[in-house]
C-alpha cells in the first residue's frame, strides 16, 4: 500500500491511527483527522 503524506502532525503506526489533524492520502482516499 502506497501512501503520501501532507502536512501530518503526528501518525501512530503502531495503531494504525491518525491523531493531531493529520492530512492522509491513501490508495486515492484522502482521510482527514
Amino acid at each position: 500500500m502506497s501512501i503520501l503524506y501532507k502536512n501530518i502532525n503526528y501518525l501512530d503506526l503502531e495503531n494504525e491511527k491518525i491523531i493531531e489533524g493529520a492530512d492522509i492520502f491513501i490508495e486515492g482516499n484522502l482521510i482527514k483527522k
